[in-house]
């Protein structure tokens, strides 16, 4: 194989050299290499014009550019002997060897020491003529004087060419397929090629124990094949006997004739993919009459590249390069193929190797059947072990779609909660905008009543008026006494001031009246839910966990506690009421006081008549202890705003001291 590397580098630096200098490997680009191998310029015309066109049109050698360089570089081309090689050749070539190489180890057996090469090397004695094929019935003698080394070189030379006539019959490798054509078959080993194969190496001088041997088993080679047609051809009958083989194996000989043409063949062009690697099958039948040695050493000039040359090329390459023409051959003479009178038939052996073949068989089927019972078995565990997987993966597809319903449905639920949530929120943002509106209405007028009439005047109701007893109840407060727990004060409303608060409910007074503590709630929600979050921890610990809920200014329970939804309620709410549950239900069921629609305007009309009362009671207080004792034994009564809505808060016009200064 080293050989053919230094064949590499030899051939490339022939093309690169250019005077006394040789260009540096640098100037060869992959494209140069891959048009270039496996071309021969000098041997075909052919490939002298494409090699010609490639240069012309700058495909190879393109870092190139000066014109007397690129014609040196072309005649070098053009004038190389042989096919261009690249390390892609070099991988075809091993694998055209490969099985050549398998024959040649076989048939050296125990012998092989070391290389092939100098194995055979190793056991050359020189015969006293060096002959060689022509054909595979003829031998000429080479009548040139050569040294022990060329005519070794020589005998192992044909070795090599025996080998790549009848590969497929030496070995179990096969040609390439043919395009459009069926694969061909395994032929080989078949052991009378390995006769006629160990025949050449001992007359060529090659003293091989194996190969002895091969021949003596010559006779017996010949009666299995007799016997394997026969068996083949007549499966039916158990045993056959020897005249049968002994016809079969004369009818073998006597048709051992090989077709010896002229060696003048008209081979055609070969393309670039049958150049190198093992043969296709056409061209190995072509390799069958070409591949002896005087036809390769010969230098035949042809306008197309074909597969002699090729063949030549590959060989001198490896083996030997010694130019032979045809006067160095002597006249062709047959070489002697005795026919043996009797046949030596082992029947005793043959019969016992179908024995032996018929209990392997058994043997084997035996096994395989017993293979197939455990195939069985594990196809029926493993069929139950499938039922249940998907017994399993049913139930918990059921299970999932059961809970993707209910989750469904929940969600349905929940966005039907919120739809509600929104349209409360709406009416409550309706209700307390209407409820701004009718406190500011009436400011207005209780300021213009209070310009034209006498503040100390009391009117009397001319009706009795319903009225919300937290106003009358800031009315009969004490001037300026404060509750006995400076913590805790009477709840007002304060939406005029627009905060948000949290209150807490300690207890609902006499009056009806909330009292507790209140927490004003920032507007922003990062500020806001930190708070509402403290808030909440000081309800756990005011009313017990669990043991309080909160409301809103209609009296609507909320369910959720969470700070973010508290803050949501605020924001449309103003005020939440957090307290015991009983004595925030004892305070909603106190204010709830159910309207008819047709009063509502009237409602109206009296908490402003009312709320001016009020304020005109309250400034005869401030001047007379009198006039406040006569306010303070009026009868009041209390009213709602519209039907059937719950109690409105207190309306927030007129505060006490204690609710000013909370």
């Amino acid at each position: 194989m080293s050989l053919y590397l230094t064949h590499i580098k030899a051939a490339w630096e022939q093309i690169l050299r250019c005077g006394d200098t040789v260009l540096p490997f640098s100037a060869v680009d992959a494209a140069t290499v891959k048009n270039l191998e496996l071309l021969a310029p000098k041997n075909s015309t052919t490939d002298k014009e494409l090699v010609a066109n490639l240069m012309e049109r700058r495909e190879i050698f393109a870092s190139q550019h000066d014109a007397n360089l690129r014609n040196i570089l072309l005649k070098n081309i053009c004038s190389f002997p042989g096919i261009i090689p690249s390390l892609g050749t070099f991988f075809e070539m091993l694998k055209y060897l490969e099985p050549l190489c398998e024959a040649l180890r076989y048939l050296l057996g125990g012998q092989m020491k070391g290389t092939i090469r100098s194995s055979f090397k190793g056991l050359y004695f020189a015969p006293p003529k060096n002959m060689v094929q022509i054909n595979e019935t003829e031998d000429v003698e080479i009548k040139v004087a050569l040294s022990q080394d060329q005519a070794m070189m020589v005998a192992y030379t044909e070795l090599w060419a025996f080998c790549s006539r009848h590969f497929d019959s030496l070995t179990a490798f096969t040609p390439r397929k043919e395009t459009g054509q069926p694969k061909p078959r395994v032929k080989g080993p078949n052991p009378v090629v390995w006769r006629y194969l160990a025949k050449l190496a001992l007359s060529r001088g090659f003293k091989i124990s194996h190969a002895q041997d091969l021949i003596a088993k010559e006779e017996h080679f010949h009666s299995q094949l007799a016997l394997e047609y026969l068996q083949k051809a007549k499966p039916m009958c158990a045993s056959f006997p020897k005249d049968h083989i002994r016809i079969v194996v004369e009818a073998i000989r006597s048709d051992e004739t090989f077709d010896n043409q002229e060696s003048t063949l008209l081979l055609p062009h070969l393309e670039l993919d049958r150049r190198f690697g093992r043969p296709f099958e056409r061209d190995l039948l072509v390799e069958k009459k070409i591949m002896f040695l005087p036809h390769l050493s010969s230098d035949p000039q042809c306008e197309n590249l074909d597969l002699r040359l090729a063949r030549r090329d590959l060989f001198w390459c490896m083996f030997t390069n010694l130019d032979f023409r045809g006067q160095d051959f002597g006249l062709p003479t047959t070489a002697p193929n005795p026919v043996p009178d009797n046949i030596d038939v082992d029947m005793s052996k043959s019969q016992e190797l179908d024995t032996e073949h018929h209990q392997i068989l058994v043997d084997t089927s035996k096994k395989q059947q017993k293979n197939i019972e455990d195939l069985k078995n594990q196809n029926i565990v493993l069929k139950d072990q499938l039922e249940n997987e998907h017994q399993q993966l049913k139930n918990a597809y059921t299970r999932i779609m059961g809970e993707h319903s209910t989750c469904k449905n929940v969600e349905d639920e929940l966005q039907a909660l919120e739809q509600r949530y929104r349209i409360q929120s709406e009416e409550n943002k309706e209700l307390a905008s209407e409820n701004a509106r009718l406190r500011q209405q009436q400011k207005i007028a209780t300021g213009i009543q209070t310009m034209n009439e006498d503040p100390r005047k009391v009117q009397q109701l001319q009706e009795p008026l319903e009225i919300e007893a937290t106003t009358m109840s800031v009315l009969e407060e004490s001037n300026g006494t404060e509750s006995d727990n400076p913590a805790t004060y009477i709840w007002r409303n304060h939406e005029e001031k627009n905060t948000q608060e949290i209150f807490f409910v300690y207890v609902v007074n006499r009056d009806g009246d909330l009292e507790g503590r209140g927490f004003e709630i920032s507007k922003s929600s990062e500020q806001a839910i930190p708070q509402i979050t403290d808030i909440l921890r000081q309800a756990d610990t005011t009313f017990g966990s669990g043991g309080y809920h909160a409301t809103t200014v209609l009296g609507l329970q909320l369910t959720n506690m969470e700070p973010g939804y508290l803050f949501n309620c605020l924001q449309a709410n103003s005020t939440i009421f957090v307290g015991n549950t009983s004595t925030l239900a004892a305070y909603n069921s106190a204010s709830t006081v159910a309207v008819s629609p047709s009063r509502s305007h009237q409602q109206a009309v009296t908490i402003e008549q009312a709320s001016s009362d009020a304020l005109a009671k309250r400034l005869i207080k401030l001047d007379s202890e009198d006039a406040r004792k006569e306010i303070k034994g009026s009868s009041t009564i209390t009213s709602s705003t519209n039907a059937g809505a719950k109690k409105k808060r207190p309306i927030g016009i007129l505060n006490s001291k204690r609710a000013s200064s909370s």
